[in-house]
């Protein structure tokens, strides 16, 4: 009698620290998840800066252009042919702009995603913190 409940007591301890140990990986899992979407966001933020910097290059060639444009204007009042071809460039820069501003919200949205999915690492972190706490309690209570 006194074995049994011993070896029941000896099964219980097992068990509770095998879930103590099944705990503490999920958890392990989790950092893991949760320090790669952290370096997710951090390679998303690089990039939507490096966009930022490629826009604000381009803003400037596109304000230097429309420049070039008033004085060749100008210059070339009585030419059609090479304000037309002005123009032209013009609108080049300005679609290149437009497709920088896509990628730049794209960017953003990227980032948003990355860190809604940090946040939730986190608290799927803290959620498992919590659980290996009361299990480890629960083993220390035995």
């Amino acid at each position: 009698s006194l074995e049994r409940e011993r070896q029941a007591e000896r099964e219980r301890e097992s068990s509770v620290r095998d879930e103590l140990t099944a705990t503490v990986n999920r958890l392990a899992e989790r950092s893991v998840a949760a320090a790669n979407s952290a370096a997710e966001a951090q390679q998303v933020r690089a990039k939507l800066k490096s966009e930022r910097d490629t826009l604000a290059a381009v803003r400037a060639e596109l304000v230097q252009r429309e420049a070039d444009l008033r004085a060749s204007h100008a210059e070339l009042a009585g030419s059609s042919a090479a304000l037309k071809e002005l123009q032209e460039k013009c609108a080049d820069l300005a679609a290149q702009l437009k497709i920088k501003n896509g990628v730049v919200a794209e960017a953003h949205a990227q980032a948003r995603h990355s860190n809604e999915a940090t946040a939730a690492a986190r608290t799927e972190l803290a959620n498992f913190q919590r659980l290996a706490e009361s299990a480890f309690l629960q083993m220390s209570s035995v």
